[in-house]
């Protein structure tokens, strides 16, 4: 969550973060938790309010989003 610059709170949606790939866990003491913490963090994030990403366009589904993306792409 982050502040925007007229101080409303809004979600960022990431494609990807720093950070270590985790095939490097697999030996690790902790690698029962790594799937225990990603589930964790995606239940976080789909049980926050849609109205908190109004800043991002809606899309009625998937196809649709899918669809709309293909059009911004160069022929």
């Amino acid at each position: 969550m982050v502040e925007s610059d007229s101080k409303d709170m809004v979600g960022l949606i990431e494609t990807w973060v720093w950070g270590i790939s985790l095939e490097f866990y697999k030996d690790s003491i902790y690698r029962e938790r790594i799937i225990p913490t990603i589930a964790e963090v995606a239940v976080a994030v789909h049980q926050m309010s849609s109205e908190t990403f109004n800043h991002i366009p809606a899309f009625e589904d998937s196809r649709v989003h899918i669809l709309n993306e293909l059009e911004s792409l160069s022929p």
